[in-house]
């Protein structure tokens, strides 16, 4: 995977659109969506329950893909790629804590931070960090 370009605008959409379709017809969740985010920038993204968050997430962390419009990611057009590309920009990439976990429960809390290293093959590298149990 090659290294991410430092860019002004680390994140970068335009027109963005997801729909999906159920039994009732046709759903828009996202409808036109525009913002940039600068680097190294702090970026809130807050609304109502069912308002898209979680679906703008997973398109910027390239979990998902939109219906239309263009994502530009560190200038990596994430729309524009494949799910092999994906997975592995997701693996060196994206840091994302999901609301419902998703943690292999067998492994502790620093075992699940460290396990996607393993598919980069990267050894493991001592904590810098002590866990402390308050």
């Amino acid at each position: 995977m090659k290294e991410l370009k430092p860019v002004k605008q680390a994140i970068s959409a335009s027109r963005l659109c997801k729909n999906y379709e159920t039994s009732f017809g046709k759903v828009t969740v996202l409808d036109g969506v525009e913002f940039e985010v600068d680097e190294g920038g702090f970026t809130v993204l807050g609304g109502l329950s069912g308002s898209g968050k979680t679906t703008l997430l997973n398109i910027i962390s390239g979990i998902d893909k939109p219906t239309s419009g263009k994502l530009l990611v560190y200038g990596e057009n994430l729309t524009a790629k494949s799910e092999d590309f994906l997975s592995n920009f997701r693996c060196s990439n994206v840091g994302y804590v999901f609301q419902s976990y998703n943690l292999v429960s067998t492994l502790t809390v620093a075992e699940n931070i460290a396990f996607p290293m393993e598919w980069l093959k990267k050894p493991a590298q001592p904590s810098k960090t002590v866990w402390k149990n308050s």
